[in-house]
């Protein structure tokens, strides 16, 4: 974890240099590729791309007013998580010991069932994201992006996100390529990474 967190803060300044060239590309008053190609008029796209920031600051707004209830939310569960941890066990015997004999022996059955099942889940969840991590540092060297080893980590943390997982990453360099007119990159992306790196470790 400690790796991780310090891997994603030593590239914070590089994913926002990604970020801003791209905000630069389509921000109001860019006439880029996009907009030529679509024949979207510019004036309509700046607006669009104004309201786009509104509604993004009132999300944030709105999070940030939530923050106080999220605190309490995230203290209570990491105390739950605590007594369960440490008293767990106890806490299990405890309440089988009350139920009446009849349901014991399913509730025993269902019980090993529901912890091999997570204790599977969480083997094969780990074993994909390793998959991932190792099918995306060669895709990533070859890309010519550079930092590597920051895009293959993040690559397979979010394939830990259910459903989209590194699709977002793919899909996120896919409009930089496209913003910086490198189109090998691109082609990359679409052709290579999203099979190999988002869909094969499935």
């Amino acid at each position: 974890i400690a790796f991780t967190v310090g891997l994603l803060l030593q590239n914070q300044e590089f994913l926002n240099s990604l970020v801003s060239t791209i905000i630069n590309w389509a921000g109001p008053g860019q006439n880029n590729s996009i907009t030529a190609m679509l024949h979207i008029n510019q004036t309509q796209l700046d607006g669009l791309i104004g309201n786009s920031n509104q509604t993004i600051n009132q999300w944030a707004d709105s999070i940030i007013g939530q923050i106080p209830a999220l605190g309490f939310q995230l203290l209570v569960f990491f105390l739950s998580f605590s007594v369960f941890l440490y008293k767990g066990e106890e806490l299990y015997h405890s309440s089988f010991a009350m139920l009446p004999e009849n349901l014991k022996e399913p509730v025993r059955h269902l019980t090993h069932t529901a912890v091999d099942t997570l204790y599977a889940i969480y083997v094969v969840q780990l074993i994909i994201v390793i998959i991932t991590l190792i099918l995306a540092l060669p895709f990533f060297y070859f890309l010519g992006f550079g930092h590597v080893l920051f895009f293959g980590t993040l690559a397979g943390l979010l394939k830990i996100v259910p459903i989209l997982g590194p699709s977002i990453l793919m899909a996120f360099l896919a409009v930089y390529a496209f913003s910086i007119s490198d189109m090998t990159a691109l082609a990359l992306l679409i052709f290579i990474g999203y099979p190999v790196v988002c869909a094969f470790p499935y």
